[in-house]
């Protein structure tokens, strides 16, 4: 490349090509069973998150429907009020639709995270098998 220096791109070569040669170093058996009990915990806490999620999806969705069977409120009537009424009808609908995203995502989480880190690499080989 014109301007460039030559000797920069042996240099980066030879560092990555060093690096993996290295052996990755084994993990003890206590490591393992760290990296296992932080994903119990992790997981523990994405099921409870995805449970108050269904909660919430559960009460605004309640909320929405309540409110979209009582009376109507015309809109600029009762100085504004009716306005924030509406708004707040509004706001009900896109929490839900908030939380039941929340609640996808959250259900895309655990299904990735279904097996224990000890395990997951082995059973990636042995799907190939």
């Amino acid at each position: 490349m014109p301007g460039g220096y030559y000797g920069a791109h042996r240099k980066g070569g030879e560092r990555k090509k060093n690096q993996r040669n290295r052996r990755r170093r084994r993990r003890s058996v206590f490591t393992g069973l760290a990296m296992e009990k932080e994903w119990r915990q992790a997981r523990g806490w994405a099921k409870k998150m995805a449970f108050v999620d269904g909660v919430g999806i559960l009460v605004w969705g309640a909320v929405f429907i309540f409110v979209m069977i009582g009376k109507r409120c015309p809109v600029g009537k009762f100085d504004g009020w009716c306005n924030a009424y509406n708004v707040s009808t509004a706001c009900a609908c896109l929490l839900c639709i908030a939380f039941g995203v929340s609640v996808f995502f959250d259900v895309k989480d655990l299904y990735a995270s279904r097996t224990s880190p000890r395990t997951r690499f082995c059973s990636f080989f042995l799907s190939f098998c």
